[in-house]
C-alpha cells in the first residue's frame, strides 16, 4: 500500500502545504512498507481541502469492486496558515487518522484496518503529531 496526498490548496499556503505533506507522506510510506497485514485497499489515496472558502465539500467514495477511495477532507485554512511546520504536518497527519475512521464504514474487513489505525496512530505519537 502507499500513500498519495494531493491539496485543493489557496496559493498562500500551498508552498508550506507541499513542504509539509512532503515530509509526512515520505515518512508514512515508509512507515506503510512494515505493515504486514492485509487491508481493502491498495492505494490510500487522500486529498486535503485547505481554503478559505467553501467551493469544495468534503466527499467519502469507496468502490468495494476496485479497492479504491476518494477522500477529500478538509483542514482548517486559519489553523493551517498560523500554524508552524511542525503544528502543519499535524494537521495533515490528523486528516488522515480522519480518512481511516472514514474507511472503517466502507471496507468490508474492518478486523485489519483496526490493526492499521492502532499502529498509525502509535506512529503518530512517535513523530509528535498526535
Amino acid at each position: 500500500m502507499k500513500l498519495w496526498i494531493g491539496g485543493e490548496l489557496e496559493a498562500e499556503i500551498g508552498e508550506n502545504f507541499r513542504l509539509s505533506r512532503n515530509i509526512v507522506e515520505k515518512k508514512i510510506n515508509e512507515f506503510l512498507k512494515t505493515v504486514l497485514y492485509k487491508v481493502d485497499f491498495s492505494d490510500w489515496d487522500c486529498i486535503a481541502i485547505v481554503r478559505n472558502d467553501d467551493n469544495f465539500q468534503e466527499t467519502y467514495k469507496y468502490s468495494k469492486k476496485k479497492k479504491e477511495m476518494d477522500i477529500r477532507l478538509k483542514i482548517d485554512f486559519n489553523q493551517f496558515k498560523t500554524a508552524n511546520h511542525h503544528e502543519q504536518e499535524s494537521l495533515i497527519f490528523k486528516m488522515l487518522q480522519r480518512s481511516l475512521e472514514i474507511l472503517k464504514n466502507k471496507v468490508e474487513n474492518t478486523e485489519n484496518l483496526e490493526l492499521l489505525i492502532k499502529e498509525f496512530t502509535k506512529f503518530g505519537i512517535v513523530n509528535n503529531w498526535d
